[in-house]
């Protein structure tokens, strides 16, 4: 999955469920090493699949002022899409 800078994501925490603002536009993104908070200014960044190792190794900085790991995407949202929520 590419992603990039402006993207709507849907976000997915660990127990399955879904957070209750869990909509959020893409503000930054930043390829760190695995696990880690702090690295390089992406503009996009190739995200692989639900299961890629890839997914470690970026931070998502989002218009709702929280963050998250690239793992934690569960998918980009469509224009059409967002009025649902």
């Amino acid at each position: 999955m590419l992603i990039k800078v402006g993207d709507k994501i849907e976000i997915d925490n660990f127990s399955g469920k879904r957070f209750n603002l869990s909509v959020a536009k893409i503000v930054g993104i930043e390829k760190v090493r695995p696990n880690e908070k702090y690295g390089y200014d992406c503009l996009e960044a190739n995200i692989g699949s639900r299961d890629d190792d890839r997914r470690f190794s970026y931070v998502i900085d989002m218009d709702n002022g929280h963050w998250c790991y690239a793992h934690q995407i569960a998918r980009k949202v469509d224009d059409e899409e967002e009025n649902k929520y």
